[in-house]
């Protein structure tokens, strides 16, 4: 075929017939102008004879980019043409009652195109499962042969393995659902695809959870419910970034510890199974957002549950759920709670705390109240509490609406509210014995002033001296510079004691474990003799660890030196300074005092 027959663009008719022409050169597309074209008496190769022999135009338009449609039926194809996936324009096919076996890749190339036609054709067993599979047409062929398609779904074709075609989409695909097919295990390969981010194997035949998954580096969503899978393995600690898991309808019976290692997850779904404990460290799942284990045999839940605080939805129903975690009120987040068909006779009255909360079904259990708190709530949109044993009120207890679900709620506030009074005042008056308890200085401070006695005073700063950390004699002196010569016991700053009325009636200084008589104690006030002021240094009598203060020195004699108004007697005043006081003032004919005892 001459080299220059491509830029005849405007050419209408070509005569090429016995000229020998075998091959069809793809450039003969551009005569997108010719309406006539024999190549009678030439040997010309397949698929293209076949072509000439359906229309000779044929060889034109299967090399035309811009062709929208081409019908290619009963030419007896037994391939495709090698340059079908030139034509990027192309927008409906027709290859149907050929001989066609195999597909190639040039097919996958068509990304425009909105209809093809496969019917009547001897295809691979690949591409009739395929293309027949539950809710498929032929066009899930052309994706399946598109190497950058982003997803694939291949669910409902009867695979009893993956098809090793799909290799070539181990660099671009993104999702892969392969559910409701007979798989029994995942091939290995499949760990080679690095862009995959969601695996979907829903109701196949697999035993055995696949290790091949959890080595997938990008996968974020693993789905396989409705399979035989007894055990999750340990390796499921290695999947970084996993964020939903689903595990529906398999036969677990218990989760591995590893599980709280996938710091990532956000939605797990374990139900239909035979659970019957959650891991201690469960509330290590932090991002959880979501947690189904709706019929299960779960008995309790770990302690760490209420670590849980980003948690929006809990389904727990129909399990032998019999207590809730004190702190589930922790979940202020939650807007979904269903503990529907358990055996909770109690909830716990931090459960007030979930202001988020508004769908709520507790229906089936044996609880007996409700906390006043959360009856109290006004978000609820569905509330359950049918099947339990709670009072009786005027409306059913499986409601949903706003108003239904607040009218409801009010009416169980009203009856659990002299409750709610008195565990808040059992609470409160535990507080109060705890604080009681504590005894702190500053209460203990306030409680002296209210009783009329001075506060006691602040424990003295570290490495301060102390009087029995000083030598005897130190101490002796002190006592006799601080006291006055008769001894008063326990007189406080700011108050004066009438000392010459003590020495009038000829009371001194008391023995060493006795008091002052009844005269002399009548001139100290009631108050502060009960209580000695702390800070002043008085005779405590001997009960005290503190030697005996000394003697009072003895009077002066009548006419001694007083500085021209006779002798002088010390009595104390006000802040606790000093002032002389003549003993004419104190009075002539007052009897000296007597002499003290023997020490």
């Amino acid at each position: 075929m001459p080299e220059a027959l491509p830029y005849l663009r405007r050419l209408c008719s070509l005569n090429l017939d016995f000229t020998g022409v075998r091959h069809i050169p793809a450039t003969l597309g551009a005569l997108t102008d010719l309406v006539e074209l024999g190549m009678e008496g030439n040997a010309i190769e397949e698929p293209y004879d076949a072509l000439y022999r359906k229309h000779p135009l044929l060889l034109v338009h299967i090399s035309n980019p811009s062709v929208a449609h081409l019908d290619l039926s009963e030419c007896g194809l037994t391939e495709l043409p090698p340059q079908i996936g030139s034509l990027t324009g192309l927008q409906t096919l027709d290859l149907s009652d050929n001989r066609i076996i195999d597909l190639h890749d040039g097919l996958g190339q068509l990304a425009g195109l909105t209809s093809l036609n496969l019917d009547g054709n001897p295809l691979a067993r690949i591409w009739g499962q395929i293309r027949t599979g539950m809710g498929k047409s032929d066009l899930d062929v052309v994706t399946f042969l598109n190497e950058k398609a982003p997803a694939l779904d291949l669910s409902g074709c009867g695979f009893m393995d993956l098809p090793v075609q799909m290799r070539v989409h181990a660099r671009f695909l993104g999702k892969l659902d392969a559910s409701n097919n007979k798989l029994v295990m995942i091939p290995e390969w499949l760990s080679t695809f690095s862009s995959l981010h969601t695996l979907i194997l829903d109701n196949n035949e697999l035993e055995l959870f696949p290790e091949e998954v959890c080595a997938v580096p990008s996968l974020e969503v693993l789905s396989l419910n409705g399979n035989a899978c007894t055990e999750i393995p340990p390796f499921i600690g290695s999947m970084k970034s996993l964020r939903v898991l689903s595990c529906d309808s398999n036969g677990l019976e218990s989760l591995p510890d590893e599980i709280c290692d996938v710091l990532t997850l956000e939605e797990l779904v374990l139900s239909n199974n035979t659970i019957s404990s959650l891991p201690e460290k469960f509330g290590a799942l932090i991002a959880l957002k979501k947690l189904d284990v709706s019929i299960n045999g779960l008995e309790d839940l770990p302690d760490s549950f209420v670590e849980l605080t980003g948690l929006l939805e809990f389904d727990a129903k129909v399990n032998k759920l019999k207590r809730l975690p004190r702190d589930i009120g922790n979940l202020t987040s939650l807007k979904r709670f269903n503990l529907a068909s358990n055996q909770i006779a109690e909830l716990p009255m931090s459960m007030g705390r979930m202001i988020s909360l508004s769908e709520l079904r507790l229906n089936n259990n044996r609880l007996q109240a409700l906390p006043y708190r959360l009856c109290l709530h006004t978000r609820f949109s569905v509330v359950q509490l049918a099947g339990n044993f709670l009072p009786e009120v005027p409306s059913a207890l499986n409601v949903q609406g706003e108003s239904n679900c607040q009218y409801l709620m009010r009416l169980f506030a009203k009856i659990f509210e002299d409750i709610a009074t008195n565990d808040d005042q059992r609470q409160a008056r535990a507080e109060a014995r705890k604080q009681e308890r504590l005894g702190s200085r500053a209460g203990s401070r306030a409680g002296s002033a209210a009783e009329g006695r001075p506060p006691a005073p602040p424990p003295p700063p570290p490495g301060a001296e102390t009087l029995k950390s000083r030598e005897p004699s130190q101490v002796r002196r002190e006592r006799v510079d601080r006291l006055d010569f008769l001894n008063v016991p326990a007189v406080s700053a700011g108050h004066e004691v009438e000392l010459e009325d003590i020495v009038s009636r000829g009371q001194g200084a008391p023995p060493p474990g006795r008091s002052f008589s009844r005269e002399a104690a009548s001139a100290i006030p009631d108050h502060e003799a009960k209580s000695p002021a702390p800070g002043i240094l008085g005779y405590r009598g001997g009960d005290s660890d503190d030697p005996p203060p000394p003697p009072p020195p003895p009077p002066p004699p009548p006419g001694a030196d007083d500085g021209g108004a006779g002798g002088v007697v010390m009595r104390p005043r006000r802040g606790g300074a000093r002032r002389q006081m003549s003993l004419r003032d104190a009075g002539d004919d007052a009897p000296p005092a007597p002499p003290p005892p023997p020490v």
